[in-house]
């Protein structure tokens, strides 16, 4: 990835989320900071999830499709600062899905 991330994503069909929902799980094998946040189609915010030093996860936010657009995946930079460094759309295909999204390396 452009920031020298590595995130890994295991994408799992569950008949308990409906075709309507998808469900994204955060983990982290870092320590630094990391969060996922899901935003509407106006970019206000909806839900997130995040991780920091010894609480890696899982963390879990299930999302309403007709509302949710895209993720932004965020991490602590120079000075700590959060930062979003990704951008992930799409999402309108993952109904009844649990994507787990595993933060590898900073």
């Amino acid at each position: 990835m452009a920031d020298g991330d590595i995130i890994r994503l295991d994408e799992t069909p569950d008949s308990a989320i409906p075709a309507t929902e998808v469900e994204v799980v955060l983990k982290s094998q870092v320590n630094w900071w990391k969060e996922i946040k899901a935003f509407n189609s106006a970019g206000g915010a909806l839900s997130a999830v995040a991780t920091q030093d010894d609480r890696r996860g899982p963390f879990t936010m299930r999302l309403d499709l007709s509302k949710a657009r895209w993720l932004v995946f965020s991490k602590a930079k120079a000075f700590g600062i959060h930062t979003g460094v990704y951008q992930l759309g799409g999402l309108s295909g993952k109904g009844g899905k649990r994507l787990t999204f595993t933060w590898v390396a900073d």
